[in-house]
């Protein structure tokens, strides 16, 4: 009689707890029944999810379309509250911008870097006073001065290495396709070294650890599986030394360069140290040269710029393609008639609406970054729904609002400061799912075309404090890059299997294949 009841009890209790521990809902949002149900939430979904795709980032999108809602939740890890999916750019743009205290950088967010650069201000909250101290740092990298003395004729000098070399393989290649990868990724690491440390050649170790990083975008514990991997990897452990190692060697050489030099500061390690002596002389302190904010936020530009700063011309927009050269060359007319290459003061100083618009129009096409995470500071409202402290919030940029028409949404719904300071138009629903520049276009009936940022939604580069620090690296880039190679190449339209869209994760969206078929024109 005994031992039944003690079984009754511990039966009893074990419900209790199992009932306890499942998934609870934010009443109102919309959310799978069968994941409220499973102690494991939607994760077995979103595992089968990437297994099938290949990637999970989509996924964020997909359960929004599948709910038909702008707002929905889900479960990722178990034991864990709820984490909301808000896929309307509007509403979006005003967390990002004006709601910023009562959104910060998502914890999801935060653990994908925290092992690898963990004193990088991309790994902290806002509310960290480390954040500031960091930013303060870091503030000479994305300034005009330095962008256009140091960053871009350095980007101008690899690109034109890359032109060299594909004009060579074009050449071989005889009207062939030819993989492209290596060389765009080599180049564009060349870039970024030569900016951060004012140096040339590729760095294996550096590579080794960024790779490593954009595989804890598709973890669903990103700081468990770096620990693991840690353990485990003999060879990763390496290249974390060798990262380390290297990034030592280069500092003591800057400060070199500093204390024997004529002032001039030539690299983004030269920017760091001479901010680091000045907070030091402000401080009374000795300066600390070799500390982790300054590892970490050398090595988060590195890879940030070498990540980010890409886009590509799709082979199959012949068109773009036509008009964008067109464009080049009316532009750069006095290029053209000296049979020379464009300057890289021209590129970046003469003004070129198309190649913005068709710089703009990829990157809302194939966003780096298809969503971003925010989490609640406080207890808030989002269209309506009351949302506790402490939610992650994840933001797509690339489905309803941005190429799929919005979700209907009244007004009443929304936020106040959503309703009366919200800006940018929108996308014409019947063709925002096609690759257009010319929607990012304005024809004024007494003036010139011009390019209009604000012609509708994108959020390429987040908005707001918490927006991309590498940005205006990133736009640099691309405009150098793709003025000169669409000047010097004619990109053959490509057939399967050459032409696949197919993609996957890393720390930003990368394609699976890259290959290009050239013809050079000078």
């Amino acid at each position: 009689m005994i031992w039944a009841f003690a079984i009754s009890i511990l039966i009893a209790a074990g419900f209790l707890l199992y009932q306890w521990a499942l998934p609870r809902p934010i009443p109102g949002v919309p959310y799978d029944y069968d994941a409220a149900r499973n102690l494991r939430g939607n994760l077995p979904e979103m595992l089968a999810y990437a297994k099938t795709n290949g990637r999970l980032r989509p996924w964020f999108t997909s359960h929004t379309l599948k709910h038909k809602a702008p707002l929905v939740q889900f479960w990722m890890i178990p034991f864990t509250k709820p984490m909301l999916v808000l896929a309307d750019y509007q509403e979006a743009q005003d967390i990002l911008l004006r709601r910023t205290k009562e959104f910060d950088r998502g914890q999801r967010g935060a653990d994908v870097f925290h092992g690898v650069v963990p004193n990088h201000h991309i790994a902290m909250t806002s509310a960290d006073p480390r954040f500031k101290r960091n930013k303060e740092l870091v503030r000479d990298l994305m300034a005009p001065g330095f962008l256009n003395e140091v960053s871009a004729p350095e980007i101008y000098s690899k690109t034109m290495a890359l032109v060299d070399l594909w004009g060579l393989k074009a050449q071989l290649a005889e009207d062939r396709p030819f993989d492209a990868r290596r060389d765009i990724i080599d180049a564009a690491m060349d870039i970024i070294n030569a900016a951060a440390f004012s140096f040339d050649g590729a760095m294996t170790a550096i590579t080794a650890v960024a790779d490593h990083l954009g595989t804890q975008f598709r973890s669903v514990l990103p700081r468990l599986d770096h620990k693991i991997r840690m353990l485990t990897d003999s060879e990763l452990r390496r290249n974390f030394s060798r990262k380390d190692a290297m990034i030592s060697r280069e500092i003591n050489k800057s400060l070199g360069r500093l204390q024997s030099g004529d002032g001039t500061m030539t690299s983004a390690l030269d920017h760091l140290l001479q901010r680091e002596m000045n907070a030091a002389s402000k401080a009374g302190r000795q300066p600390y040269f070799h500390s982790p904010q300054i590892s970490d936020e050398l090595f988060g530009y590195i890879v940030a710029g070498h990540e980010t700063s890409a886009t590509s011309l799709s082979s199959d927009h012949q068109d773009v393609q036509a008009k964008l050269r067109s464009a080049l060359r009316d532009v750069y007319n006095e290029a053209l008639g000296e049979l020379r290459q464009p300057t890289v003061d021209e590129i970046t100083k003469k003004n070129v609406p198309y190649l913005d618009a068709v710089i703009e129009e990829s990157l809302r096409f194939n966003a780096p970054l298809p969503v971003f995470g925010r989490e609640t500071t406080v207890d808030t409202v989002i269209l309506g729904h009351k949302i506790p402290k402490g939610t992650q919030v994840f933001l797509p940029v690339d489905g309803p609002s941005f190429k799929l028409p919005g979700f209907p949404i009244a007004d009443t719904m929304r936020s106040e400061t959503s309703v009366e300071k919200h800006w940018g138009g929108q996308w014409d629903a019947a063709d925002m799912h096609l690759f257009n520049p010319e929607r990012w276009l304005k024809r004024p009936e007494d003036g010139p075309v011009i390019f209009d940022a604000q012609a509708g939604p994108i959020l390429s580069f987040g908005l707001g404090p918490r927006g991309c620090f590498g940005k205006r690296l990133a736009y640099l880039e691309m405009k150098i890059v793709l003025a000169l190679v669409v000047w010097n190449f004619e990109f053959a339209r490509l057939s399967a299997p050459f032409n696949s869209p197919e993609a996957y994760d890393a720390i930003t969206t990368m394609p699976k294949y890259c290959y290009v078929e050239l013809k050079k024109l000078h």
